[in-house]
């Protein structure tokens, strides 16, 4: 029933708009919905944001600074996208997780420690239907499996290809999607972003771990031959590492969440969100938004 906020003193009406406000969000809901937060979607919720929900809570909690303490519990989390350029647009997001190792652990080779690598389906949209992949086709399934940190680390740092099995696995994991304008990409895509103005960051380096690839272009296969780059420096300080991706679809001004659990390690522990199709505007331009990072178990 719709509230009459007419009949209301002066004082509460604002807060009654904002409800009308959040049940006419809901009633036009999409795949990835924000009402399970109970804020107001056009004021309080910011692309970019990141909220958890305590064990054994109702309320969501957003992590406010870059670092919170949720050590050795199972958690749930969501992650806001909110569109302030096209009408309505697709992407997707990548959860990575892990933690850092400590100076007091034995060092574990590349080849022997492993990736965890998760792509569950898509919410329905609002009618029960699968999520719509426009033109790009049905997404495919496939759950989770793991591949060596080096198998992974040369595949998306280097551009190099893993051993048949695992690359097997890492083909399957990524996918094409529709992202801006409809247009379909895949996931690992190692295109660069642009030439003018000059941006060599493409979808695949987004998946690394070594935040200067992020930031920058995938390694070429010849530092592999040169010795150890970053990519191998950067990789060698993490374990119990989590890839997860995920598919979205949001409107202009709406705000969409992408919710997912994780496990998260005792000490040092940490998640890094990238959105491939995440646009910040830059001098004229818009380019590619930066990676986000928090510290969710000092």
């Amino acid at each position: 029933m719709r509230p009459r906020c007419a009949a209301m003193p002066l004082a509460a009406i604002a807060g009654c708009m904002s409800l009308i406000l959040s049940l006419i969000v809901v009633g036009k809901a999409f795949a990835g919905d924000c009402g399970f937060l109970k804020r107001d979607p056009l004021d309080l919720l910011k692309d970019g944001q990141l909220f958890f929900q305590p064990p054994g809570h109702s309320d969501w909690v957003p992590v406010d600074g870059s670092s919170v303490a949720l050590g050795n519990q199972t958690i749930s989390f969501a992650y806001v996208v909110r569109e302030t350029i096209e009408k309505r647009r697709a992407g997707v997001v990548i959860v990575k997780s892990g933690r850092l190792r400590t100076p007091d652990e034995p060092p574990v080779s590349r080849a022997s420690r492993s990736v965890q690598l998760v792509r569950n389906a898509p919410p329905p949209d609002s009618d029960g239907r699968p999520f719509d992949n426009g033109k790009c086709g049905q997404i495919p399934a496939f759950g989770a499996a793991s591949v060596s940190a080096q198998s992974y680390d040369d595949f998306h740092d280097l551009g190099a290809r893993a051993p048949e099995r695992e690359q097997g696995i890492l083909n399957s994991f990524h996918y094409k999607y529709v992202g801006r304008r409809n247009g379909c990409k895949r996931t690992d895509n190692s295109d660069e972003d642009s030439r003018i103005p000059l941006d060599r960051r493409s979808n695949r380096g987004q998946f690394s771990f070594n935040s200067a690839v992020v930031a920058g272009a995938t390694l070429s296969q010849v530092a592999s031959y040169v010795g150890p780059g970053p990519a191998y420096a950067n990789s060698e300080k993490l374990t119990e590492q989590r890839v997860e991706i995920q598919a979205y679809r949001t409107a202009t001004g709406f705000p969409s969440c992408v919710r997912f659990d994780l496990k998260v390690p005792a000490r040092a522990a940490f998640v890094r969100i990238n959105d491939l199709e995440g646009l910040k505007e830059q001098g004229l331009d818009y380019v590619r938004a930066d990676e986000k990072a928090w510290s969710i178990a000092p």
